[in-house]
């Protein structure tokens, strides 16, 4: 056989087989719908469909109806259809299938001997909230064939019936395409019945809509708990962060919150030796920054460094700025007392990885060069590494500028934070660290949200749902988890009672009497021993109260501008502006650049409910 021939013959079996494929095709040769609008605003639809199967192969004819609207404020409005039967023109039931596609229910109707024959089918269905209701009328905006037809429709014919007694009834069709405001269609009223047929066929994907309105008080209008229980229906994603709400509320009942803790007594000392910074950690959980500027204080306190008071003047002497300098006391050798956290915060501000012994003892020993050359190793960091004030042996000490240690010391915070954390979870204090339990959580909740904000678009096309329902769902359930996140930060049954006498602590530091003070031989020193827990659990306020009138000396270990008034609440007036500016200092960081420039400079057919299209199977 030659190469021609069998190009003949190939083609003669492409023939053969495209010709039966070509004849197969649905023609629906009429529409009619008949809708009955109830007194209680829900609306039962009678399709009868007459549809004519060319070809061989067909196993009967499918419907969709779109159930899924985005609404004005682009929320879901989900239309609930109840289908309850599919039958012939003889009510002979009729086997049928619903699924869901999108925002589409798709209902499939098997036809027996459907191949080369017209059959009629009928399908009944029941919407729930077909209605709309505004403030002069109420109103059926329905989609009767629905635009997405795969087949012609020859024609189309809907009866409308609403309950006796209708007042103000009127009525428009539309034909075509979707959004086309055609009205091929005739419109007639009567009594409580509006008949719509169209007046020519319908093409693929033209359909017929009919909007009829009549006046309020004919139907039951849905009430506020009604419509609020359906728009949550409508936006079932909702119920999703109440779900994550009630899960989080049985965490945080069963492993989020402390056991139950001791009655809360006066303490008249910090509970198990507890540093300033630990107490107020515990107390709320997060080692802040006045805790850890209280530490300096305390570190003061304790002779480990001393805090100088410096003003300097600018713009000629119009403006004034307080600046501290912190002079070191006492070299490494001697820290061996300090609980984690101190010893990183003394190493923090006088950089003591490069600051050995050799060199502080250096600094001790009486001038006898340039004081320049005097500045510990790797102190180039800090501008204002201060090696020139005397020390009481007639030598150098190491002293740095709080200014010094801005877009610095910030690199040191997770350090310090971490040793506070550290210690009161090995002190028994806490079983996991408070603020890595609220990383968790917190990081938890953000992906989650995130991942349901990205996918929003994604889970609107394959449920139906609006997006924007989506992204509210996201929002809302992330919010809860980081919420209850924050107070997921269990004590121990140790903890607990300890927490309980840090309070007792802090009342005592509060409510002491000052006649009571008065009564103290060493009042001075208690003062000043009690003031950095005082700054730690924000009651320094009333502490400096109770020791009002009561004759004291400037501290040791504070050098400020006093003079012979000294007055105690000058200096925690003073302690308060440094914590203040401290905080901001250390916890600042130099910016970054940006690479970003700065140059920027109705109704018409298919609208309503219902709706959809169909086609043979």
């Amino acid at each position: 056989m030659t190469f021609a021939r069998r190009c003949l013959l190939v083609f003669l079996c492409l023939l053969a087989v495209a010709l039966p494929l070509s004849a197969r095709e649905v023609v629906i040769r009429h529409f009619d719908a008949r809708v009955t609008v109830n007194a209680n605003g829900t609306i039962d639809v009678y399709e009868t469909i007459e549809a004519q199967f060319i070809g061989s192969g067909w196993h009967g004819l499918y419907r969709t109806i779109p159930v899924e609207y985005v609404t004005p404020e682009g929320t879901n409005y989900t239309l609930f259809l109840e289908p309850l039967s599919a039958t012939d023109d003889n009510a002979n039931p009729l086997k049928w299938e619903q699924s869901r596609q999108g925002r589409d229910d798709k209902f499939k109707i098997y036809v027996p001997d459907a191949d080369n024959s017209t059959h009629t089918i009928i399908f009944r269905y029941r919407v729930l909230d077909a209605l709309r209701f505004f403030e002069d009328h109420d109103e059926l905006y329905w989609n009767v064939t629905g635009n997405e037809w795969d087949a012609r429709i020859e024609a189309a014919s809907a009866e409308i019936e609403l309950p006796s007694g209708v007042t103000g009834l009127h009525a428009i069709a539309y034909t075509g395409v979707f959004g086309s405001r055609a009205e091929d269609a005739q419109v007639s009223t009567k009594d409580n019945v509006v008949d719509i047929a169209t007046t020519s066929p319908l093409g693929y994907h033209e359909g017929l809509t009919a909007v009829v309105g009549w006046d309020k008080g004919l139907v039951h209008e849905p009430s506020l708990g009604a419509r609020i229980w359906l728009a949550l229906r409508s936006n079932w994603p909702l119920f999703l962060p109440i779900i994550v709400f009630f899960v989080m509320l049985w965490l945080w009942w069963t492993r989020g919150r402390d056991p139950e803790r001791d009655s809360i007594t006066v303490q008249y000392q910090p509970p198990d030796n507890l540093t300033p910074a630990e107490c107020g950690t515990l107390v709320d959980n997060d080692a802040a920054m006045r805790d850890i500027t209280a530490t300096i204080v305390d570190l003061a306190v304790k002779g480990y460094l001393t805090i100088e008071q410096k003003q300097s003047n600018s713009m000629l002497g119009l403006s004034h700025h307080n600046d501290y300098v912190f002079h070191l006391k006492k070299p490494p050798a001697q820290w061996s007392g300090l609980r984690p956290h101190e010893t990183e915060m003394l190493s923090a501000i006088f950089s003591v990885d490069d600051l050995t012994q050799s060199t502080f003892d250096a600094l001790q020993q009486p001038l006898g060069g340039a004081p320049s050359t005097l500045v510990p190793p790797g102190a180039e960091n800090y501008s204002s590494m201060i090696p020139t004030a005397a020390s009481s042996a007639g030598g150098m000490e190491p002293a740095v500028a709080l200014s010094s240690l801005q877009n610095h010391f910030y690199t040191h915070l997770p350090g310090i934070r971490s040793s506070i954390f550290d210690a009161l979870v090995g002190d028994g204090y806490y079983l996991h660290r408070p603020d890595s339990v609220r990383q968790t959580y917190i990081g938890a909740g953000l992906v989650i949200g995130f991942l349901l904000f990205a996918g929003s678009g994604w889970l609107s096309r394959t449920t139906g749902i609006a997006s924007f329902t989506w992204v509210i769902t996201a929002i809302v359930t992330a919010a809860i988890i980081c919420i209850f996140g924050w107070f997921m930060t269990a004590r121990t049954a140790t903890g607990a009672k300890t927490f309980a006498k840090v309070l007792g602590f802090e009342d005592f530091l509060g409510r002491v009497e000052k006649d009571r003070i008065a009564r103290l031989e060493n009042a001075p020193e208690t003062f000043e021993k009690f003031l950095p827990y005082a700054m730690a659990l924000h009651v320094e306020k009333k502490w400096v109260q109770a020791f009002s009138g009561i004759s004291m000396q400037p501290p040791s270990w504070y050098q400020g501008n006093y003079g012979a008034g000294f007055m105690p609440y000058l200096l925690v007036n003073d302690l308060s502006l440094m914590s203040m500016q401290a905080g901001s200092v250390m916890a600042s960081a130099p910016r970054s650049s940006s690479g970003i420039s700065g140059f920027g400079g109705g109704g018409g057919a298919g609208g309503g409910f219902g709706g959809g299209g169909g086609g043979g199977f």
